[in-house]
């Protein structure tokens, strides 16, 4: 079920993030280190997998899009297996796990695959059942210390979910607290697993000459990025709206379930659902508001929600009609991806530039480059790294150009350094990044005045510099 409804995202065309993504994996997978040779805002397991899966299937679009399925296919398989061996019944089973993981795909566009929020899920929910195994028994020192482990792991995807293994292991610490020694002694494995893995993070950054870069970014740079470029109030409420509308009825599940609380035993699976869900509605709260970032409350809202909504679908004429449901939520969110297909055809391409202007940008850069044997040389992008992908040409820096008005001095002073000292043979540069230059990097910008001239403008004003003999 998870496949099928994934696979509408096959022929969908990449989006920036993932091709930056990719870039990056291709790098890493060159022999790059991460934060000294290739930098992003981002933690680097994301483009870990990135450079895994196209080491196995190939560095495509379509095989990243195959990978988020299995992903998150192999996730709904273990929900579906767990609830069903905790209630005994299938159909709750399934009817959890397309809860959970479902909405990831009825909600997600082109943009929003394979990003770090919804590739931490299934690690989060390793931690979860683990701990959820455990209700009625202690936790062995083994698994203990795989959940201090799996904080470091979780915070490698994304940082601000690092936190939720140690939620989970202090609900159950609180509901067998009469048993004190055995709690402290699991805290105290736990601690020892997140401290050795914790370590020898540090220890691999220390001795690859990052560690200063790697504190920098994570604790300095990307808890500036709201002050540096304020989230819009509009985008909140177009995200939160969007996410409500397209996962009502699952909200309205994990609402009864909250509610159900006061009347019955708190469990466990439902107290650390709970945690999970708030944790991740205030780490959504504290980012930029982007729509991808609210596909990780699916899965603890899904959880909240199995019991409810197996309920409610006991006869057959409501499940029909919960099927009829999610097709429609499918068809009304992809609607502009249909009509895409029905007028190009099969062609990813084709597809793409019917759907997005910058499309149009990308392919006049490549065709410009493509055409002209005097245009030779590395590339520099302020704005869609797809550029990069599509003319095919390298980037030489470490910081790319992609949503520069996050970056703070001291990521905009490496930048110019790295490019004055080996300045590429062509600059494209929007007029968002074009604006965000004078204003955040006047040196930059004054150095490209005087070292480029302007050869080319593509679609939505976007410059291509060339740089002077």
């Amino acid at each position: 079920m998870i496949g099928l409804l994934g696979l509408v995202l096959l022929l969908q065309p990449f989006g920036g993030d993932q091709a930056l993504s990719l870039l990056i994996a291709r790098r890493l997978q060159g022999g790059a280190v991460m934060y000294r040779d290739v930098w992003d805002i981002r933690q680097p397991l994301t483009f870990v997998w990135y450079a895994t899966i196209g080491s196995i299937f190939g560095s495509s679009a379509i095989s990243v899009r195959i990978a988020e399925i299995l992903w998150q296919g192999t996730l709904a398989y273990l929900i579906g297996r767990d609830v069903t061996e905790m209630s005994g019944s299938r159909q709750r089973g399934f009817i959890t796990a397309i809860a959970a993981v479902g909405p990831i795909f009825w909600i997600m566009q082109a943009d929003d695959v394979a990003q770090p929020d919804t590739l931490v899920l299934l690690p989060i929910y390793l931690a979860f059942r683990a701990i959820a195994k455990a209700n009625h028994s202690p936790i062995h020192p083994l698994t203990a210390v795989s959940l201090g482990v799996a904080c470091t792991v979780i915070g490698l995807f994304k940082i601000v979910y690092a936190p939720l293994p140690a939620l989970f292991l202090l609900v159950w610490v609180v509901q067998r607290w009469r048993e004190r020694r055995q709690a402290v002694a699991t805290a105290a494995w736990f601690a020892l697993g997140l401290i050795v893995s914790a370590l020898l993070v540090v220890v691999f950054f220390v001795s690859t000459g990052v560690w200063d870069w790697v504190t920098h970014t994570w604790f300095v740079q990307a808890p500036a990025m709201r002050a540096l470029s304020p989230p819009p109030l509009e985008r909140l409420i177009r995200a939160a709206g969007r996410f409500v509308v397209l996962t009502l009825p699952v909200l309205i599940g994990a609402v009864v379930t909250i509610v159900s609380l006061r009347k019955r035993p708190r469990d466990l699976w439902t107290l650390m659902a709970v945690v999970w869900t708030i944790t991740s509605a205030i780490a959504i709260l504290a980012q930029q508001w982007w729509s991808y970032l609210f596909l990780a409350l699916t899965v603890p809202i899904g959880l909240l929600a199995g019991g409810p909504l197996s309920r409610w679908l006991a006869t057959t004429a409501r499940r029909f009609a919960a099927a009829l449901l999610i097709l429609v939520a499918l068809v009304a969110t992809h609607l502009f991806y249909f009509r895409a297909v029905v007028d190009r055809g099969l062609d990813p391409s084709a597809i793409e530039l019917s759907l997005v202007r910058a499309a149009v940008v990308r392919s006049e850069a490549a065709a410009l480059f493509a055409d002209s044997e005097s245009l030779e040389g590395s590339v520099f992008v302020f704005g869609d790294p797809l550029i990069l992908l599509d003319v095919g040409r390298e980037s030489t820096p470490s910081i790319h150009g992609w949503s520069p008005e996050f970056y703070d001095d001291l990521t905009w002073a490496r930048l110019t350094a790295e490019l004055m000292a080996n300045p590429p043979a062509y600059f494209l540069i929007n007029p968002t990044s074009k604006e965000v230059l004078v204003d955040r990097a006047p040196d930059l910008d004054a150095w490209l005045r005087s070292e480029y001239h302007l050869v080319a403008t593509l679609t939505a004003d976007t410059e291509v510099l060339e740089r002077l003999p």
